[in-house]
């Protein structure tokens, strides 16, 4: 090594260590982006980006802006992985919801009496668990259908945004707590309601609360009028999807939508922390589970 070899390598500070050599790649493209050099270091597993010492801190600025900046992007998974996964709890979503409504059948005014969301029953005597059960009974075919469409679909885009996992569990508890919700508006007026509706506009919710958000981040440059758009559109897919038929229960859907939209901010808020971790997302994806199974087991042996 030359003296001047030397005496540069003597001049180099550190702005970044990282995991992997796909991380520090992107954050040294930031680097070269800015028409500076950088020199990168492996020791011990892991990368080390260093620059001269007189580019420091224009550096270190430029590079926190963009992890800023980037906070809130989905990891990347490869498109293979989303769609197995989109298609297998899709295909649990269909098997759950048809098997309950092929038990309607048998004994519809059983699973009514068990599991219908009874404003009076949820609020008098805390039977929580309708808020759930009464998300897996539907009146007709036509009413199966139809949410098993809309499930499908805005499933599919919340879990896209937020993880499997964390999206399908906000997704529950989003349609939890507007049927919670929509039996304090109800009360003390006796009101029966049943279906999934709720939790199809608290996904609808979801990714309101995810786009206004994303949008009112302080690194987001779009204007006012652009930052509302994602709330003006899920109100008029509310009043299209949401305000029709004569046994439509809207208050339920503004409730769904209500909720979703406050947890579409709070999946927002930890999606950077969890999201990434895969076995995190199976958690959550069995914890849906495990809450539908504990309100049917309470409703039944309580």
């Amino acid at each position: 090594m030359t003296q001047s070899s030397k005496l540069k390598l003597e001049k180099l500070v550190e702005v970044g260590v990282y995991d992997s050599y796909k991380t520090a790649n992107e954050y040294a493209l930031v680097i070269l982006s800015m028409r500076l050099p950088y020199w990168m270091f492996r020791e011990e597993g892991q990368y080390y980006l260093c620059v001269e010492d007189a580019q420091v801190n224009v550096v270190v600025a430029q590079l926190e802006k963009y992890k800023n900046e980037n906070l809130y992007v989905k990891p990347q998974v490869t498109l293979e992985d989303e769609e197995k996964t989109d298609l297998h709890i899709i295909a649990v979503y269909i098997m759950i919801l048809i098997t309950f409504y092929l038990g309607q059948l048998e004994e519809p005014q059983w699973y009514r009496d068990k599991g219908a969301l009874d404003a009076n029953a949820v609020i008098e005597s805390g039977e929580w668990w309708r808020t759930v059960t009464a998300l897996t009974l539907h009146a007709d075919i036509g009413h199966l259908a139809a949410n098993l469409a809309g499930g499908m679909f805005f499933g599919i885009f919340v879990s896209r945004l937020l993880g499997s996992g964390l999206g399908w569990f906000l997704i529950i508890l989003s349609g939890m707590t507007g049927n919670a919700l929509s039996a304090y508006v109800y009360y003390p007026t006796p009101h029966l309601a049943i279906g999934a509706s709720t939790a199809i506009f608290g996904a609808l919710g979801n990714l309101v609360g995810f786009s206004l958000f994303t949008r009112m981040h302080p690194f987001d440059t779009s204007d006012s009028r652009r930052r509302i758009m994602a709330f003006v559109g899920g109100i008029c897919l509310l009043a299209l999807l949401g305000a029709g038929g004569g046994n439509t229960d809207v208050i339920a859907h503004g409730c769904g939508f209500v909720a979703g939209i406050l947890f579409g901010i709070g999946g927002l808020l930890i999606k950077k922390n969890i999201s990434r971790s895969k076995n995190f997302q199976r958690i959550l994806l069995i914890s849906c589970l495990l809450i539908l199974s504990l309100s049917w087991m309470t409703a039944v042996y309580r």
